[in-house]
């Protein structure tokens, strides 16, 4: 212990805490380690706080300066210096780095580029570009990724200690990442995709070091096309932040960006030695013990956000239901055959002209729509008596339906806009504004005497649809279809989770669990983060009428519809059927399309290939999009062919 004056500067991001010691004359004296706090954020910084006095004596700390998400609150509580990352880590680069003209910052939930130059008084920001409100690329990320590979490695997650475990799961993965010597092509614009791409991948068996390589590579390419896009940065370009402890990111950056990679010494720290740089320059901060902060647990501020529990009181729910199946008797029925062919999903319907559904199949599409239609059919042929069945026509939908339309032969193939409301209005004519969550995305429409008004969707984030809701279930151990609602429904009080991101989401929950918090509560704080996310980034300023219809694989959980009616105030009404709807509209779509043509004086016959289809063969290739040079998304375009005819899925343009 010293009786020299120190100065201490945390910065408090939303997954580390980094701290570090400075002398009286702003010189770095010590690093602290790069500590996960999992949520428990007070703890921990009073812990290392804790330690440092013990080290260098409590009397002897003249201020304490904070950065980092969660480190506003904390300063503002004690009444002492705070600085913003940005300007905070430009002031500690330049102590580290003086040369650096360039900046790749990534954090466990943030990213940033920023461009500097040189002056007399250090850094000038001359620009800087966030991240939005998307995690995709940051070291959460990275570090949820990892988990999904490594979740049934036994002597990994025997590790009780949540840093060990984490960093041992994470230098295996970058292990096995370095013996990579050809990287795959990984989407990474969200988490979501990111996983079924990774699922595709492994399906097709390609090996888990080149998935590994390609999903950095893939972050590099993200980071690129959201945050550099076309500009040239200037040498040298510094990485700083938690990911760039990772040597496959370093090499991933220079691979894409064709440029050397600078890691100063202290990366992860520049931002916690910039906010005390600031602090002694400017003679701000006050003294901070650990006694202080441990004092802030009790702080209203820092409790943990709570709301009512869920009920559902506006309109009754609805169970979905099952297919009426066929009549009695030896007759031929004439059907209608519907296929919504989904991201995640894959629907088959057959109604009959009055609109009874004959019989209904929900299964996963898995990245091969192919398969899921003669795997649909094929249970239709084994489930019904199909020489009692007349297929009259045929309508498609989904971001399939064009495969669907090649395999099946379709007399009809529809949006699923338009699909949805044809379903909907079938069943029930006054509804006005449908509630859409599919597996990976999410769609608003406002419906006007049954016909389309208005529509919007999710863009390339896939937070709060049906996916992340089942992956968030499975990790928790729980069964997504009856034991989530029930565990949901029970919650006594609910908490507030962010709803901007998959991974915000997911490192919320987390975190309150990891400090005890209820699994009931968690689920239904979940349950309207859900419903909060979708609100405010797929139907924005839409209109909301008073007849609404939630749909889609979420709409059979309670507590989803239970999110609803609480936030929006409104009775949600659950269809029979919901989960098929897009099947049911294509269906009768192309009912309404036949009739048109036949009334017109057409001769028809339907395109219905047979019920043979299912052993029909059929030739698949696979290629990455290129058709726009400027778009770096990477798409996998899966290719079919029967015959002459080609059809295309996958990509989002």
């Amino acid at each position: 212990m010293t009786n020299s004056k120190i100065n201490i500067g945390f910065d408090i991001g939303s997954v580390s805490i980094n701290a570090v010691v400075c002398d009286a004359n702003a010189r770095l004296i010590e690093e602290w380690p790069y500590h996960r706090h999992f949520g428990r954020t007070l703890e921990l910084c009073a812990r290392i706080l804790s330690q440092i006095e013990d080290k260098y004596g409590s009397d002897n700390i003249e201020r304490v300066a904070f950065t980092g998400t969660h480190g506003k609150a904390i300063a503002a509580e004690l009444k002492t210096s705070f600085e913003i990352e940005t300007t905070a880590q430009t002031r500690g680069l330049h102590a580290l780095l003086p040369e650096a003209r360039s900046v790749i910052s990534i954090g466990g939930h943030d990213s940033a580029l920023l461009v500097v130059s040189p002056s007399d008084k250090g850094f000038i920001l001359e620009d800087f570009k966030l991240n939005e409100a998307c995690a995709a690329g940051t070291g959460s990320f990275i570090d949820q990724q990892a988990e999904r590979i490594f979740s049934d490695v036994e002597e990994l997650n025997s590790i009780s200690d949540p840093q060990k475990r984490m960093e041992s799961i994470l230098m295996r993965f970058m292990e096995e990442g370095r013996r990579s010597d050809c990287p795959a092509s990984v989407a990474c614009r969200c988490t979501v995709f990111t996983k079924s791409d990774m699922i595709h991948l492994q399906n097709k068996g390609i090996p888990i070091k080149h998935i590994i390589a390609g999903l950095h590579e893939g972050v590099a390419k993200n980071f690129k096309s959201t945050l550099i896009n076309n500009r040239k940065l200037l040498e040298p370009v510094a990485f700083i932040g938690g990911y760039a402890s990772n040597q496959l990111a370093r090499k991933a950056f220079e691979n894409i960006l064709g440029l050397k990679i600078s890691v100063p010494d202290h990366y992860t720290s520049v931002g916690a030695l910039g906010t005390i740089l600031n602090a002694i320059s400017n003679h701000q901060g006050c003294r901070v013990t650990a006694a202080q902060i441990n004092q802030l647990k009790a702080s209203e501020a820092f409790a943990a956000v709570r709301t009512a529990p869920l009920s559902i009181d506006l309109h009754p729910f609805a169970e979905c239901g099952k297919a009426d199946g066929q009549p009695s008797g030896k007759d031929v029925i004439d059907v209608y055959m519907g296929y919504d062919i989904g991201s995640t999903t894959t629907k088959l319907v057959l109604i009959t002209p009055e609109g009874r559904v004959v019989y209904k199949r929900y299964i996963a599409t898995e990245g091969q729509p192919v398969v899921a239609i003669k795997k649909a059919l094929r249970n239709c042929v084994e489930t019904i008596d199909v020489n009692r069945v007349n297929v009259v026509g045929v309508g498609t939908t989904g971001s399939g339906r064009e495969v669907a339309n090649l395999f099946v032969g379709a007399d009809d193939v529809v949006n699923e806009v338009t699909a949805h409301a044809r379903g909907t209005t079938h069943f029930e004519p006054t509804i006005d504004t449908i509630f859409e969550l599919g597996g990976q995305d999410a769609k608003y429409t406002a419906l006007g005497n049954g016909y389309v008004v208005d529509f919007k969707m999710n863009k390339v984030c896939a937070a709060g649809t049906g996916s992340f809701l089942e992956e968030t279930a499975n990790k928790l151990g729980i069964d997504i279809a009856g034991e989530y609602e029930e565990m949901a429904m029970r919650a006594k009080a609910p908490y507030r989770l962010t709803e901007r991101c998959t991974v915000y989401m997911e490192s919320d929950l987390m975190s309150y669990l990891q400090m005890g918090g209820a699994v009931e509560d968690l689920l239904a704080g979940l349950s309207q983060a859900v419903v909060h996310n979708y609100l405010n980034r797929v139907v924005q300023d839409g209109r909301i009428g008073n007849r609404i219809s939630f749909q889609g694989g979420p709409s059979l959980n309670k507590s989803v519809v239970a999110a609803f009616e609480k936030i929006v105030g409104k009775p949600i009404i659950t269809l029979p059927h919901r989960e098929v709807m897009g099947g049911i509209g294509a269906a009768l779509h192309a009912m309404d399309e036949i009739k048109e043509r036949t009334a017109a004086g057409e001769k028809f016959k339907t395109r219905f290939r047979g019920w043979q289809v299912v052993e029909q063969p059929f030739v698949h290739e696979e290629e990455i999009c290129t058709r726009n040079p400027n778009c770096h998304n990477q798409c996998k375009l899966q290719i079919y062919k029967v015959g002459d005819d080609v059809a295309i899925y996958g990509g989002d343009c």
